[in-house]
């Protein structure tokens, strides 16, 4: 990838607008947790935005209708108690003024943007491409010849993330450690010191 024209070496401020961030509700963790997520997507994951299948509605939480959320209910004094279903605490909160769907739409389609803009891989770093369920040579369109294996975690994604992923699996035969790839070059900058009190 190259960097995009854009870009602002100097400040972090040029990419914050392209920010996907909200809160994934379980099943897929089993907790409550946040995603924050720099464009661009991988081309897997950018098909499975394509078909709804990436921050899926109702269970995806964008980061601004949980802050609306929150100061709703301060505002108002609701609170909710025990397990509440997420269509019941979606319907309370349309009460009180915050519309999920227009709030997910309006990011949804923020993220599609911000991908199509910042997305700049070039055809050239890929071997093959997944056309319906279908493994393809990317110079000639015919299908794969490469291993099963390799044309399964195709298929699934799993080969771009385990290229490009910084953390976990996989681990390497011989130390045990985990693998993956880091970037090298972290920019100096000096990080605030909080007093002992504020711990």
């Amino acid at each position: 990838m190259r960097a995009h024209p854009g870009a602002d070496a100097s400040s972090f401020e040029w990419i914050r607008p392209h920010v996907f961030a909200g809160f994934n509700y379980p099943p897929s963790q089993y907790q409550l947790h946040i995603q924050h997520i720099l464009p661009p997507l991988t081309p897997h994951h950018y098909q499975m935005y394509l078909d709804g299948h990436h921050f899926t509605k109702r269970r995806f939480f964008p980061f601004p209708y949980v802050v609306a959320a929150l100061e709703a209910c301060v505002a108002s004094g609701q609170t909710f108690e025990g397990e509440t279903e997420i269509g019941e605490l979606v319907a309370a909160l349309s009460a009180l003024g915050v519309d999920y769907d227009a709030v997910f739409d309006a990011e949804y389609e923020r993220y599609g943007e911000s991908h199509r803009l910042l997305a700049n891989w070039s055809a050239e770093d890929f071997e093959a491409i997944v056309v319906d369920g279908a493994v393809l040579d990317l110079a000639t369109m015919a299908p794969s010849t490469l291993p099963e294996d390799v044309v399964a975690k195709l298929k699934s994604g799993a080969f771009d993330k385990d290229a490009l992923q910084n953390y976990g699996r996989p681990y390497d035969a011989t130390s045990g450690r985990a693998g993956g790839t880091y970037y090298a070059h972290t920019k100096a900058c000096p990080l605030p010191v909080f007093p002992a009190s504020s711990l």
